[in-house]
């Protein structure tokens, strides 16, 4: 990201809140912690903020949400993980079109569902019997989405990640099948 993207976002930042708690010291602290990210990461951060906070937020806030870009944008290739330039489009469901739920079933840890955004929408659409898709009925059973399940250490590792997925789905859509028939 270069520096005048970067003004862009945070002149964003000050027509939303004001310039008082966005002094240049804290600009150019913001920077030290937000440059090594990609101008549509930031500009996804800055939306977030004006969206979902009343007071402006701090550079811990901007830390923390570049932490979570910054993992978001791994991607495995060969045996080291390395940086690349991809930006998540969905924030709930990592692209992946799946969100995760704490079911009512005390046996099981989590279930998936589809998610509402446009990865979700297309898997929906192929198989709309087997699964829900995430709604508000959801919001408060929702668990935060397990990154590190997909992660893998090395190639076999994948493999083990794939199968696991596999029976998520199984067990979330033998679950599913259930819950309707109640």
């Amino acid at each position: 990201m270069t520096r005048e993207q970067y003004a862009r976002q945070m002149q964003r930042m000050t027509d939303c809140f004001g310039d008082k708690t966005l002094n240049s010291e804290r600009v150019n602290y913001i920077w030290s912690h937000v440059k090594d990210l990609h101008d549509n990461d930031l500009a996804r951060i800055v939306s977030r903020f004006i969206e979902t906070m009343r007071t402006c937020p701090m550079p811990t806030h901007f830390i923390e949400e570049s932490k979570k870009a910054r993992y978001r944008q791994k991607k495995w290739v060969g045996e080291q993980a390395t940086i690349e330039e991809h930006s998540i489009n969905c924030a709930h469901c990592f692209d992946t079109g799946l969100c995760f739920i704490k079911p009512k079933d005390p046996n099981l840890s989590r279930v998936v569902l589809y998610c509402h955004c446009e990865k979700g929408n297309e898997e929906f659409k192929q198989d709309p019997e087997s699964m829900p898709q995430m709604t508000l009925n959801y919001r408060k059973s929702i668990l935060k989405y397990p990154l590190s399940l997909f992660v893998p250490k090395s190639e076999k590792q994948m493999g083990e990640i794939i199968g696991k997925l596999s029976k998520l789905k199984a067990d979330s859509k033998a679950y599913w099948k259930t819950r309707k028939t109640k």
